[in-house]
């Protein structure tokens, strides 16, 4: 199977390339040295160099936002994003592909309590990754609406993690700071609660999409888990009987989950 991979060499893409690679498919890679996603003549350019049938393209090309960032380079990123979408979706278009996987985001739910299944309400206004998880909401519809023939999987990802990891993560930070203080420190009294994927779980599950004849949106991801046991697994793992896990009452408590029992179902049959 031919399979086109875009962002392959972001964090997933790296990842999920050697992981395809071993398994025997046929891996053809998108970078920015390739072809620029936000410029439609390099795109164009790119699929008429294809000489291989494209099976399936797996996207993973995003540009993420910061919460550092002003209103206006938020807004602009989220245009950026949406001229990824547009040229991604000619690119699909022009390949002919039979399948699509997309990777978006638990950032299209809000950030508040509650577990979230795909059915849930949108709301990226209640979400601190807001004009992110926006983008990949417009995304999941474009490519809905424009790639009408082709099997589509939208895959809502939870916080992605590995040993390779970036380094601004929440478990790197953890693993920092017990690695440089012997304690962990987390905030809202470590009741906050988020959702994680390894990066060779979400391998397997794209692997298993490959070989299944699904469409739709699946929530994907390991574990549900507070920031408090997070900090004891990671103490688990690397600490010593000495570390400590520091309360900060400041900071979010939301606990936030997703339900994945979607994605178990199909994986079980």
């Amino acid at each position: 199977m031919n399979v086109l991979i875009t962002g392959a060499n972001g964090f997933s893409g790296k990842n999920l390339s050697e992981y395809l690679k071993s398994k025997g498919y046929n891996i053809i890679r998108l970078t920015r040295k390739e072809a620029d996603l936000q410029n439609f003549q390099e795109v164009k350019e790119f699929a008429s160099k294809i000489q291989e049938q494209i099976n399936t393209v797996i996207h993973t090309a995003f540009k993420t936002a910061s919460p550092n960032q002003t209103k206006e380079q938020q807004i602009q990123t989220f245009n950026e994003n949406i001229l990824i979408t547009k040229n991604t979706i000619e690119l699909a278009s022009m390949l002919h592909i039979e399948k699509f996987i997309n990777f978006s985001s638990m950032s299209v739910y809000p950030s508040t309590d509650g577990c979230f299944n795909e059915n849930s309400i949108i709301k990226t206004s209640e979400n601190t990754d807001c004009m992110y998880g926006l983008a990949k909401f417009c995304a999941e519809n474009m490519f809905d609406l424009y790639l009408k023939n082709t099997k589509i999987i939208h895959l809502r990802i939870a916080q992605i993690f590995s040993e390779n990891m970036r380094e601004d993560r929440i478990i790197p930070v953890m693993k920092r700071e017990l690695s440089e203080n012997n304690k962990i420190t987390v905030y809202g009294n470590g009741e906050r609660s988020s959702c994680f994927i390894s990066v060779l779980k979400l391998c397997e599950i794209i692997n298993f999409f490959l070989q299944k004849n699904l469409t739709g949106i699946y929530n994907t991801g390991e574990f549900n888990i507070t920031y408090y046991d997070l900090a004891k697994k990671i103490i688990n793992k690397y600490g010593n009987e000495n570390s400590e896990i520091i309360k900060e009452e400041k900071g979010s408590k939301s606990k936030f989950r997703m339900d994945f029992s979607k994605l178990a179902f199909e994986m079980d049959k």
